[in-house]
């Protein structure tokens, strides 16, 4: 290990250790992910999401540390930044159900279900947290990357929105041969460009 690798180790100990755990808890999901789990038992949640989501802490604190961030503040933006995506994604997905939002209708969001919209949008917003870092203007690896989100996403929506109980949740306004492998497939390659258009925000 080169004295430079450790002195930045030392510097920056507890980013470093949560990488390192995160790192550990993904190759884990990836294992399970190649002998057909697709769930991360403790976690309750998609391997693959384990994975994707742990790269927004690690991407982000990578670039933040690399700017000389003090470790304490990379820690707390780079889990911020995390619970943000992870919550954004929720949010979205939570109202892509037609029972949970009346479509032109008022009210438009179902009443007994506004806890979750404030809930989840406004922890969604914990990347302000690290507003002094994230670059939005000129940003265009952010924008392409969002862009790429919503047409993935979209076209998920569009194929009748198959989820894993085998039933399709909209009208199917595209026809694919397998719509429930072109879901599998989409849900999670959206989750991913969402994922890496978050690291992106912090791309100088």
């Amino acid at each position: 290990m080169s004295r430079d690798l450790r002195a930045t180790l030392r510097e920056y100990r507890l980013t470093s250790l949560v990488i390192l755990l995160l790192l550990v808890l993904s190759v884990y999901a990836f294992f399970l992910i190649l002998v057909g789990e697709f769930w991360t038992p403790f976690f309750g949640a998609q391997s693959s999401s384990i994975i994707f989501f742990s790269l927004v802490f690690i991407g982000v604190a990578i670039l933040l540390a690399g700017r000389g961030v003090p470790d304490l503040e990379t820690f707390s933006i780079a889990l911020a930044t995390t619970v943000s995506a992870i919550w954004l994604y929720e949010l979205i997905y939570h109202y892509s159900f037609p029972v949970y939002f009346n479509y032109f209708r008022f009210p438009f969001f179902d009443f007994n279900d506004a806890h979750t919209l404030l809930l989840e949008g406004a922890t969604s917003l914990l990347v302000l947290a690290g507003y002094k870092y994230a670059r939005l203007r000129g940003n265009n690896v952010f924008w392409l990357l969002v862009l790429a989100f919503f047409a993935t996403y979209t076209a998920w929506l569009l194929i009748g929105f198959p989820q894993f109980d085998g039933t399709f949740t909209l009208p199917r306004y595209l026809q694919v041969g397998n719509p429930f492998f072109a879901g599998y497939i989409l849900n999670r390659v959206s989750k991913l460009l969402l994922c890496l258009s978050w690291v992106a925000l912090y791309l100088r």
